[in-house]
């Protein structure tokens, strides 16, 4: 079985696919929903590399042979389960109002159908731990510009 990995730090962690087209197809709807410069993303083999419309080096072709995978051109891959998102922070905010998982494509789907909105994710993370720490700076530095604004005079 042949497996397409998509590495590049422009198009997030690390996923593996069946196919370019399971790849491509996988990025155009996260475009929908999260990133939009993802909605003409088209992937190609170059020999075991895998590259992007603009010729950049994107992933590679894994043969996978039972548990064992040959390497030709970069290291072991894992697939996401899950994805931490970090979104916006209001005044009420708490730290599970803005940090909070989705697991699997229907996790995803349910927190948008839910009424998550795209312009208020901040960040997105397969690491709980990273999550929560860009989560908890994102809450100092709401608290901080509220504590400005109070000085100012500007609320209460």
């Amino acid at each position: 079985m042949t497996t397409y990995t998509i590495n590049h730090r422009s198009y997030g962690e690390r996923a593996s696919f069946a196919s370019l087209e399971a790849a491509e197809a996988c990025y155009r709807r996260l475009a929908d929903a999260i990133q939009p410069e993802w909605a003409d993303i088209t992937f190609r083999v170059r020999g075991t590399d895998i590259i992007d419309q603009d010729n950049q080096l994107v992933g590679g072709v894994f043969e996978v042979r039972g548990t064992e995978i040959d390497l030709p051109t970069t290291t072991i891959t894992s697939s996401i389960n899950a994805i931490w998102f970090v979104t916006r922070a209001g005044v009420h905010s708490t730290l599970d109002d803005i940090c909070f998982v989705c697991v699997g494509a229907e996790g995803l789907q349910n927190q948008f159908a839910g009424g998550l909105d795209a312009q208020e994710v901040i960040a997105m993370y397969t690491d709980a731990g990273e999550a929560r720490a860009r989560a908890r700076q994102v809450l100092a530095d709401r608290d901080a510009f509220v504590a400005r604004m109070k000085e100012q005079g500007v609320c209460r």
